[in-house]
């Protein structure tokens, strides 16, 4: 795949294919990344810096502008290739989660469990640990409806 580097600024440039590079003293090197608690790619810039997502500066970089939300078409929050980058509105990022079943279910690695969290009206229950994902989401789904009365997509 041909890959295309864009500067942040004159120290630091990101490639289309989700790479980024320090340029300081002419050297190219390509920087480390770690996994943020969320399951972002992150890269940390300089001292000063900080860290920053690696999805957020590709897509800012090459789009030329700084977007509220950014989707993963492909849902890998590690898949930072332009082409699996969307700006989007929240709505539309919240339709594709529950189309591709992102809401209410996370795993756990200390546990290495799935875990049931549902938000609501700035109400958080949780529900329990499972060992298989659709288990998960069968009983996130069907606690939702018990206690709201309706399913989770009905007001999207």
């Amino acid at each position: 795949m041909f890959e295309v580097w864009k500067d942040i600024s004159e120290k630091y440039a990101v490639s289309s294919l989700g790479r980024v590079k320090s340029k300081y003293c002419g050297r190219n090197n390509i920087l480390k990344t770690s996994i943020s608690n969320t399951g972002y790619e992150i890269v940390r810039l300089g001292r000063l810096g900080g860290y920053q997502s690696v999805h957020r500066l590709v897509v800012d970089t090459f789009l030329g502008k700084k977007y509220e939300v950014v989707n993963h078409k492909d849902k890998d929050k590690t898949n930072n290739m332009l082409y699996n980058l969307e700006p989007c509105t929240q709505s539309h990022n919240r339709k594709h989660d529950f189309k591709n079943k992102k809401r209410f279910v996370s795993f756990n690695s200390n546990y290495n469990k799935f875990k049931v969290t549902i938000r609501h009206n700035k109400k958080q229950q949780f529900f329990g640990y499972f060992e298989m994902e659709d288990m998960a989401y069968d009983v996130a789904y069907y606690k939702y409806f018990e206690l709201y009365g309706e399913y989770p997509w009905s007001k999207l």
